[in-house]
């Protein structure tokens, strides 16, 4: 599945960058997920996932699932997230860090 990173903003004062990002095709959070870890093994971050209403705003209960280089997740998506469809993505990081933002 191809995902492409559309610049949004940057270098903000933390040297970060935001992206959109642009799916190939509708896509579960897992799918998701699992190929962002396999396109891009050297990063370790985060992806919060929200519902959709909640989508850019930090609420304190977003569902964070961490992952570190090499492609490894820190924890395991719930599976009631796991199945539900990604209904927007954005991204935001720099140099290996990188953090993305699911709402579904």
């Amino acid at each position: 599945m191809k995902i492409d990173f559309v610049y949004d903003y940057g270098p903000a004062g933390d040297q970060c960058y935001g992206y959109k990002l642009r799916l190939e095709r509708p896509c579960t959070v897992r799918e998701f997920i699992e190929e962002i870890l396999r396109q891009r093994p050297g990063e370790w971050g985060a992806f919060e996932i929200t519902p959709l209403a909640d989508y850019g705003y930090y609420t304190g209960r977003e569902l964070r699932v961490e992952f570190e280089k090499g492609g490894k997740l820190k924890n395991s998506i719930p599976e009631a997230a796991a199945e539900k469809l990604v209904q927007k993505a954005k991204a935001r990081g720099g140099w290996t860090a990188m953090d993305y933002f699911v709402a579904i």
